[in-house]
């Protein structure tokens, strides 16, 4: 298999490309400065594909029995245009489905495709003493599944609109491979800079954990900088902020552990989302104040804050002219101008002490708009991308600053938390108080946005969120949610979940009041009901009107109300539509011969129609004849069945008033009743006819004539009479290389009898023995085999024998042309057609060494071996288990059957798949025992040193 030929493929920001030739890859977005040359070995990708279903519907209907049954239908809609499975079944096999994962993982059904829509049907089967899919079983969206019986099609090998296939995966792998050992490798570790770390703590603690990536950068040893993984963090209690760093770009391999037993490698790719639920921390007196301290710290352009008893004013104004930015959904473009304000999430996790937040775009609304217009346009405003943020563990209690930290000479930003505060303009970059963490108390701190603008006057608010002191209650108006109530009673709303109203009641201007139905399907004696709960029992709807107990029927009338009583049976419904076709099933047993049929009338062909002939139509007999066109073509009649009237003449055919006599039926055989075609002359390539009647019949090279079978034996013919799954008779010429011979003679191949008789009449040359009608004999020169059988055209087994003393020294077979299979045993060879171009290869022979676990070699002798000799084997019962292509049962005549093995095919398998898995797990092991080998020695240096 090759990679995709002349294709780039991206990665981590590198691009590569392939040869034309699909051979190898390389990098494509720079110019190589060495030749440097590694090979990759991907034998574990071979062309595949594993769908997921994307939508699951059901059709109602009834099994064999009658019984009602629900069918299943899949579909995957990332199915490709050119890959309709139905194009690839097998001829003489179902087409299945087996799932990769879901509730019917392992499970395989036979399914019919349709391409048009994408859809598998599923036809239901019974395993483990069910009928699946069912209501407890059954496939989902989101569940994998694989294709089986069909041929290889195109688009499991390469398919480069959609980059898919066994040579993209293997591309893929190859690219991967090359991105991790295309740059020099190494190891190292040291120390952190405990001052430096200490005074940015907050900005980079969290970034110190194994996995993460620094730049690195060297004046000589890395001038331009890369990403290099920590692979390992060592922290000292007595120096908190001094961790010892162990930096590597070293790939690092799994353990074999990891290994054994692995069915599939497939590559997880886990993906971080951040929790997007409204949550809001409780608000304390002592948060509120902490904020204020810390605002007045921040901003020293505004004056301190005042305590009074009352204040009058037409309008207030909360906020800051350098915190008027909000989150959006996108930075606009000149073709794209459209841009959303979204909310943004802050976390504060009490129990581990971080606060997090997800990446994010700010839109500033004041910094460089220095001119007055009624609208300014969306790319007038900055925008940043800043990215998330997770702080270190916060066991420090005081009060900190959020601040958004951007670049004055690009779009990238970043959160920074601080104790101190931040000029705006500072530097290189423009600092945004976003929020503030307040100080932990009682084990608790809250955390509040800074940024926007709140506005009261008289009569009105302009904001975004009101929130109650504990969080619990709150209206959101940027993110469209409120909620009002307790947890047990509550009118909420968010675009998720739509409105909510739990346990509240309904009261009409008559001052009754009732509970909201809730439909809770069936009545179950194991739930417990609350007011408002609807079920239905026995075909009766009831509501429930007092919480009950688990057991508490509802026709109990102290807990539940009877709405809806069981109304009458309703009249039968029109039948319903017949279901869609299932799969063919596979051939059932042969049948009984039925009774032979009544004898019909015989119907021999007159020739042209004589109006003096007299014809013949009833139940014995009904003659043919032919009416000659203009055009030379003919018309054929039969004669109608009449035995009142046996016999007749002077009825012309053609004649309407003689339709009661005649039949016409053309040359279509399908035409007459008794499945009879006349003509005078048939031309066809093949003919299948129960009984002919007539003097000489020529077929070929072969007539047919006065009991007897004559074969044309001029020269260029080579007639031949073939007994399917017997033997052939018949004439040949052909060359045998061998003998350096030309054989005309009649001769019998491809013998399968039992055993075969020849008269002692038949006069074989240089016959040794004849018993019993056969003949053993040998050849007339030294070019034949001293001892042999021999059938006429050199094809047969034949013994070489020169000159040795005792047994057969070689033995030849042959069976025909040198195109034909030529198998060669002798004292120095064994030779097996092997070309791959005769082969069609599925796949891989894997995990030969679990599956050699099973079977056990041992010394046995065979129960009819008289001299008892002592042989070394396998059970063909255990191969078959695990090789069953190795096994084939043999069953001799009028004898038991019993099981071979092919031990050309079991060494095959096993033994070089086995090798080749013991060579993986050997090299693995070795570079695992040279890495820990060289960690030794660098440990004893280290010893060594500080002795």
């Amino acid at each position: 298999m090759l990679l995709p030929k002349s294709q780039t493929l991206e990665y981590e920001g590198r691009t590569y490309k392939t040869d034309p030739d699909g051979m190898y890859v390389t990098r494509a977005d720079k110019t190589l400065s060495s030749r440097n040359e590694d090979s990759f070995d991907a034998n574990h990708i071979y062309p595949s594909r594993v769908g997921m279903i994307s939508k699951v519907d059901t059709l109602p209907g009834k099994d064999s029995d009658g019984k009602d049954l629900t069918f299943y239908n899949i579909f995957d809609s990332d199915i490709p245009a050119d890959l309709d499975f139905a194009n690839y079944q097998i001829k003489g096999q179902n087409m299945t489905v087996i799932f990769q994962s879901g509730r019917l993982t392992g499970r395989e059904f036979d399914v019919k495709y349709i391409h048009k829509d994408r859809k598998f049907e599923i036809v239901p089967n019974d395993q483990d003493g069910h009928s699946l899919p069912n209501s407890d079983l059954y496939p989902q969206a989101g569940d994998k599944y694989a294709v089986f019986n069909i041929s290889l099609p195109a688009a499991y090998i390469c398919d480069n609109t959609s980059k898919t296939g066994a040579s993209w995966d293997m591309l893929k792998e190859a690219v991967r491979y090359l991105y991790e050992h295309e740059k020099q490798q190494f190891t190292f570790s040291g120390s952190l800079d405990g001052i430096w770390a200490k005074k940015n703590w907050l900005a980079i603690g969290a970034k110190l954990v194994p996995g993460g990536y620094v730049d690195f950068s060297d004046t000589q040893f890395q001038p331009q900088g890369i990403l290099i993984r920590i692979t390992g963090v060592r922290d000292y209690i007595n120096k908190p902020h001094s961790p010892e760093l162990e930096l590597s770009n070293t790939p690092v391999s799994g353990f074999l552990q990891d290994q054994i037993g692995k069915l599939e490698a497939e590559e997880i790719k886990n993906d971080k989302r951040h929790k997007e639920t409204l949550s809001y921390t409780s608000r304390r007196w002592r948060d509120a104040i902490d904020t204020q301290d810390m605002l007045e710290k921040a901003f020293k352009n505004y004056g301190k804050g005042q305590a009074m008893t009352w204040l009058r004013t037409m309008s207030v104004l909360v906020g800051h002219e350098s915190l008027q930015y909000h989150f959006v959904n996108r930075i606009p473009s000149e073709t794209n101008l459209s841009v959303n304000e979204i909310e943004h999430f802050f976390d504060y996790d009490q129990s581990k002490k971080v606060l997090s937040t997800p990446a994010g775009i700010i839109q500033h609304m004041t910094l460089g708009i220095d001119s007055l217009s009624p609208s300014h346009g969306a790319t007038e405003y900055k925008y940043w991308n800043v990215s998330a943020y997770t702080s270190p563990y916060l066991d420090d209690s005081e009060a900190m600053y959020l601040y958004i930290r951007c670049s004055k000479s690009n779009q990238t930003g970043s959160f920074l938390l601080s104790k101190e505060p931040y000029d705006i303009d500072s530097g290189g970059y423009y600092y945004f108080l976003c929020g503030a963490l307040s100080a932990e108390v009682d084990s608790v701190r809250s955390f509040a946005t800074l940024y926007g603008f709140s506005e009261i006057g008289p009569g009105w608010m302009r904001l975004n969120k009101i929130i109650n002191t504990d969080g619990t209650q709150y209206w959101d108006m940027l993110s469209k949610a409120f909620r009002i109530g307790d947890d047990k009673n509550f009118l909420s709303y968010d675009q998720q979940n739509g409105l909510v109203l739990k346990g509240c009641l309904y009261q009409s201007p008559s001052g009754i009041v009732d509970y909201p139905e809730v439909d809770r399907g069936a009545y179950s004696g194991s739930v417990v009901y609350y007011p408002g709960d609807k079920v239905s029992y026995e075909g009766d709807i009831y509501k429930c009107t007092v919480q009950t107990t688990s057991g508490t029927l509802p026709t109990n009338t102290r807990y539940w109300k009877k709405l809806i009583s069981k109304g009458a049976d309703g009249k039968p419904g029109t039948n319903g539509y017949n279901g869609s076709d299932g799969a063919n099933g596979g051939p059932g047993p042969k049948g009984d011969p039925g009774d032979r049929g009544d004898r019909g009338p015989i119907c021999p062909y007159r020739g042209d129609y004589n109006s003096n002939t007299i014809y013949y139509g009833n139940s014995l007999r009904t003659d043919i004849v032919s009416l000659k066109k203009s055009d030379g073509t003919r018309t054929y009649y039969i004669a109608r069945t009449n035995d009142e009237e046996p016999t007749f003449s002077g009825r012309v055919p053609n004649d309407n008033l003689n339709n009661g006599y005649w039949t016409s039926f053309g040359a279509n055989f399908s035409s007459v009743a008794t499945d009879l075609l006349m003509a005078r002359k048939i031309t066809a390539e093949e003919l299948l006819i129960d009984d002919i009647f007539a003097k000489m019949v020529k077929v070929g090279d072969f007539t047919i004539s006065a009991g007897s079978l004559q074969a044309d034996t001029s020269p260029g013919k080579r007639p031949a009479i073939v007994f399917g799954g017997a033997a052939t008779i018949g004439k040949i010429i052909q060359f045998a290389e061998e003998w350096d011979g030309m054989f005309n003679r009649l001769f019998v191949y491809t013998l399968k009898t039992e055993d075969l008789r020849i008269s002692n009449s038949i006069n074989l040359p240089y016959t040794i023995n004849q018993a019993n009608g056969g003949s053993l004999f040998k050849g007339s020169s030294s070019a034949w085999p001293k001892l042999g059988v021999k059938i006429a055209g050199g094809n047969g087994i034949y013994g070489y024998n020169q000159d040795v003393s005792g047994g057969i020294g070689n033995l030849y077979l042959n069976n025909g042309a040198a195109s034909n299979i030529k198998v060669k045993i002798c004292n120095y060879e064994a030779i097996t057609s092997s070309d791959i171009h005769l082969k069609t290869v599925f796949g891989n022979f894997e995990n030969a060494l679990e599956k050699l676990e099973n079977i056990s070699a041992f010394y046995y002798t065979l129960k009819e071996d008289e001299d008892k000799i002592m042989k070394v084997g396998i059970s063909a019962q255990a191969v078959k288990e695990v090789l069953p292509e190795a096994v084939q049962l043999i069953t001799p005549d009028h004898t038991d059957s019993y099981y071979g093995v092919d031990y050309i095919q079991f060494l095959t398998a096993f033994g070089i798949n086995g090798l080749k898995e013991l060579h993986a797990l050997v090299k693995s092991l070795t570079e695992r025992v040279n890495i820990l080998e060289n960690k030794i020695s660098k440990k004893v240096q280290d010893i060594s040193v500080d002795k």
